[in-house]
């Protein structure tokens, strides 16, 4: 009987230290000057700060994924207005040199008809 009301006082002397523990510590947090109630300010800003900056890269990302689109798009309107280009470049090339050969025909026509002339005079 007296080993039990000694292990009775043991509990009721550890749960009062246990209680004015836990009543300090719930100062601390509730208190302007807590430690642990900066800390835990701190971190909710701190996790408050990386959500903003992971949304700020999400919607980098999809800024540059839509830049990046719009470069292709222009290369390839440029690419496909060079060889339009290049093209037409070709076929005016071909066109003057038949138009070359066909007045020098007519030069030498020409010629030969003035060479006639002066043959009959």
């Amino acid at each position: 009987l007296k080993a039990a009301k000694e292990a009775v006082e043991i509990a009721q002397l550890e749960t009062y230290r246990l209680g004015r523990k836990l009543e300090t510590t719930i100062e601390e947090l509730e208190g302007d000057n807590g430690a642990r109630k900066k800390a835990l300010l701190i971190e909710m800003k701190l996790d408050d700060v990386t959500k903003a900056c992971e949304q700020l890269l999400a919607s980098k990302d999809k800024e540059i994924a839509e830049k990046t689109g719009i470069i292709t798009r222009l290369q390839r309107r440029v690419h496909d207005a060079t060889e339009n280009y290049e093209s037409l470049d070709k076929e005016w090339d071909t066109r003057v040199r038949v138009k070359e050969s066909g007045y020098l025909k007519v030069v030498a026509d020409l010629k030969y008809a003035e060479g006639q002339i002066e043959e009959e005079r």
